[in-house]
């Protein structure tokens, strides 16, 4: 993805489990964490989670998943783009 290996891009979090949620978090934040915005490049990643709840913004929408409590957003078009390509999800 953007001539980056796969495992560089893409973070599958483990299954919800009450007990390991610290670690679960954790390993998102680091991954998180290697990803970055300059004024040269935007870099991109991908994100497998079980979702929480989607709901509408001013600006688009705000995702949240159900490992962590950290807020997420995306923009009508993403949020069209996968509601048509995953109809039954």
């Amino acid at each position: 993805m953007n001539g980056k290996p796969m495992q560089d891009v893409l973070h599958v979090m483990r299954r919800y489990d009450k007990s390991e949620g610290p670690s679960i978090v954790a390993e998102f934040y680091r991954f998180l964490a290697r990803i970055t915005t300059t004024p040269e490049a935007t870099q991109r990643a991908i994100v497998i989670a079980e979702l929480k709840s989607v709901d509408n913004s001013k600006f688009g929408f705000v995702v949240k998943l159900r490992q962590t409590s950290r807020t997420l957003f995306a923009s009508k078009a993403i949020i069209d783009a996968a509601s048509n390509s995953f109809r039954s999800a």
